[in-house]
């Protein structure tokens, strides 16, 4: 009885082994996992981007304080953005907000509270207009530095206000187009 009892002992450990085997062989291969098919979340912090002419000038520059990109969707988000736009004669202009978002076709998306002002530059530019330019959302095409928006725009500056229904900023040209609906009150002094 003795024996019988070592050997059935015997027996049942060597299943349990050859099945805790097979089970750790499986998990094994199951926990290897092709580096290729993860997919990966960036990150970053003080991102700035910038681009030059062809005399080696700045003509165009983009900071976010954070970005984040999902390869699954593939979303870029920026975070606290400002976009330097640069003109042919040197006239700089700066578009702020609180989040853009780049789109297949590279372009920004800028939302929450956008923000457009000249920039001086360090010489002074005593003819440089202080104005302020503000809508809820605006795309912008860095590569051609244009901006333009279909909702309702409002500029301000030197008891000058404008209200208008979409716009078109050509950086390159200087030109702005208020698109509709324009309203606009000065301020004589």
């Amino acid at each position: 009885m003795k024996w019988l009892l070592i050997a059935l002992t015997i027996a049942v450990a060597l299943f349990l082994l050859a099945n805790f085997d097979a089970t750790t062989d499986q998990s094994k291969q199951e926990a290897q996992v092709n580096p290729s098919d993860i997919e990966f979340e960036y990150y970053g912090h003080g991102v700035r981007s910038s681009g030059y002419n062809m005399d080696g000038q700045l003509n165009r520059q983009i900071v976010a304080q954070r970005t984040a990109h999902d390869v699954e969707t593939g979303e870029t988000l920026l975070h606290d953005i400002q976009v330097l736009a640069v003109s042919s004669d040197q006239r700089r202009w700066t578009i702020q907000s609180g989040l853009a978002q780049l789109n297949e076709q590279q372009e920004l998306v800028l939302s929450q509270k956008v923000d457009i002002l000249p920039t001086p530059t360090q010489q002074s530019e005593p003819t440089f207009p202080s104005i302020r330019i503000r809508t809820e959302q605006l795309v912008y095409h860095h590569q051609q530095q244009l901006a333009e928006t279909e909702l309702t725009v409002n500029m301000q500056g030197d008891g000058l206000y404008i209200e208008a229904q979409g716009l078109e900023f050509d950086f390159n040209q200087q030109t702005l187009l208020l698109k509709r609906n324009v309203i606009s009150t000065f301020q004589l002094d």
